[in-house]
């Protein structure tokens, strides 16, 4: 799926994800420092046009999104592209700062010790996430929805989707020894 998308360019429509259905997004992959990243001694990527790292970042995030979310219309592709995509990008380059300190602690010039910002700011970017994820229902509950699972309700081997609603149901809550 990621190999069909161009990432890291910036033209912004990315490549049809799957019949009919186009991504535009923006990945803003910034350009390969060499000599000059903060990862050049743990960087296995080619030191040379994209940033590989960030590439490799977007692409695995546009298959895990694609492929679990087969489902997705043009609003939520678009939110995806515009939104989403966006997100992961800078949250990519902040953990490139992240795994590039020594010290996750620093000591301010008044001598305060503090843990290092960019924490805070990974921590705000996985809120942004969160809050464009929910809004698009992505996560329902903490959990992936499955839209694809067709099951019998009176399947007692491989589940039912009512089972804990049939047995609150059927349990006299004043009988309940607590």
């Amino acid at each position: 799926m990621g190999s069909l998308i161009n990432i890291g360019s910036a033209n912004l429509n990315k490549g049809e994800i799957r019949e009919g259905m186009v991504l535009k997004g923006w990945d803003s992959v910034s350009d390969c420092t060499d000599s000059d990243c903060l990862l050049v001694s743990k960087c296995n990527y080619v030191h040379k046009g994209k940033c590989g790292v960030q590439v490799a970042y977007i692409k695995n995030f546009c298959d895990t999104i694609f492929n679990t979310y087969k489902y997705l219309d043009s609003n939520c592709l678009f939110k995806v592209g515009m939104h989403l995509m966006p997100l992961y990008s800078h949250l990519c380059k902040l953990k490139i700062v992240e795994a590039s300190i020594s010290d996750p602690i620093n000591t301010t010039a008044k001598g305060l010790i503090q843990v290092h910002p960019i924490y805070k700011e990974i921590r705000e970017t996985l809120k942004a996430i969160l809050m464009v994820s929910r809004d698009m229902d992505l996560f329902a509950h903490g959990v992936i929805p499955d839209i694809d699972i067709d099951l019998d309700d009176s399947d007692d081997v491989h589940g039912s989707r009512n089972h804990y609603k049939k047995i609150s149901e059927e349990t006299d809550r004043r009988t309940l020894v607590r």
